[in-house]
Parts: C-alpha cells; structure tokens; sequence
C-alpha cells in the first residue's frame, strides 16, 4: 500500500490529494455508472431550463454514454438495470428515427 499523497498550494493554484481509497482506485460498479450519468443529465436539464444550446452536451453525453456501456459489457453488467436504462437513453439521444 502506498502512503496518501498531498499536494497543498497557495491562492488561486492548484491542490489536490491522491488516495488509494480515492473513487479512481475502485473497481468499476453500477452506481459509479449511474452516478456520472445523473450528474451529467442534471447539467444538461439545467442548462436547457436557462436556455443554452445543449446539443454539444447532448452529444457528449452520449459519447459518455457508449464508453459507460461498452465498460459495462466488458465487466459483465450486460443485463444490468443500469445498462439497460443507458441503452434506452442511448437510443432516445440518437438522431436516426
């Protein structure tokens, strides 16, 4: 096990602090999957209620999403819930009728 790492700076620079029980240490779950879609989603339905052009984060969006899914094949989680609901957004995002 390595020792915790810290990096302290001083205004208006950076700082941040690696640990091996950091969430980039841990194997990949379900509720990482979902937690970075809602937050994604959440970010976009923000900014279309205050009237941005979101089709960028849409588009983005469902770059995430494609990367979340073909992790979650690779690990397993095919019949998942979560990888089922990425699959219908996935499709619901997708510009072909």
């Amino acid at each position: 096990m390595q020792a915790e790492k810290i990096v302290y700076t001083h205004k208006n620079t950076y700082c941040y602090r690696l640990r091996n029980t950091s969430i980039s240490h841990e194997s990949f779950t379900e509720k990482m999957m979902r937690d970075d879609h809602d937050a994604r989603i959440e970010r976009i339905a923000l900014l279309a209620l205050k009237g941005y052009d979101i089709s960028r984060y849409l588009t983005q969006h469902q770059q995430y999403l494609k990367a979340w899914h073909r992790l979650a094949l690779e690990k397993g989680l095919a019949e998942s819930g979560e990888t089922r609901r990425m699959e219908e957004l996935d499709f619901l995002l997708s510009e072909e009728e």
